[in-house]
């Protein structure tokens, strides 16, 4: 089993998304599909699956395409895209272009919750290197309450609410 860290290659999914509906393809050549940029058995695979254990339902890899033509990925979604999930597995040491790349990531959920999927439930998923840049005292922790993304600590031991967003589900 490799350590949570490992970097991600390209996935091949695609949802038309317009306003807050979502076009979906076959469930299951979705699932096969989603699956190409990384396998369940990667660090970002049992991170997922930790995210999916905890909260009790089933995510996936995909890839969205918003009515303007603009494709974003996301490393896990809901099948109804009630969650969204952006995973930053990291080891070694962190340096600030994790950071940036945790931020970046956060803009890119909220966005996607604001341009496409409104009531989406938004989270991040972390690894313990990235943990301290969410200190109580930190902006990007009051920035992940304020937009509202649930963070994720992933460990080998499952996955754990770090920061829980103030208006989202209690799970």
């Amino acid at each position: 089993m490799e350590p949570f860290g490992e970097e991600r290659g390209e996935r091949n999914v695609t949802e038309t998304l317009s306003s807050d509906t979502a076009v979906m393809t076959d469930a299951t050549e979705q699932t096969h599909q989603a699956w190409h940029r990384f396998t369940p058995e990667s660090v970002e695979g049992r991170m997922l699956s930790a995210i999916s254990t905890e909260l009790g339902t089933s995510l996936a890899p995909r890839a969205l395409a918003l009515s303007s033509g603009v494709r974003a990925e996301v490393d896990g979604a809901a099948p109804d895209n009630s969650i969204l999930v952006k995973l930053v597995p990291t080891q070694g040491t962190v340096k600030s272009a994790h950071r940036n790349r945790v931020l970046a990531d956060m803009l890119k959920l909220t966005w996607l919750r604001t341009s496409a999927v409104p009531r989406a439930r938004l989270v991040l998923g972390i690894t313990e290197g990235i943990a301290p840049y969410f200190g109580v005292t930190s902006w990007p922790s009051q920035a992940a309450v304020d937009l509202g993304v649930d963070v994720y600590i992933c460990t080998e031991n499952g996955a754990s609410r770090l920061i829980p967003a103030p208006d989202n589900h209690d799970t």
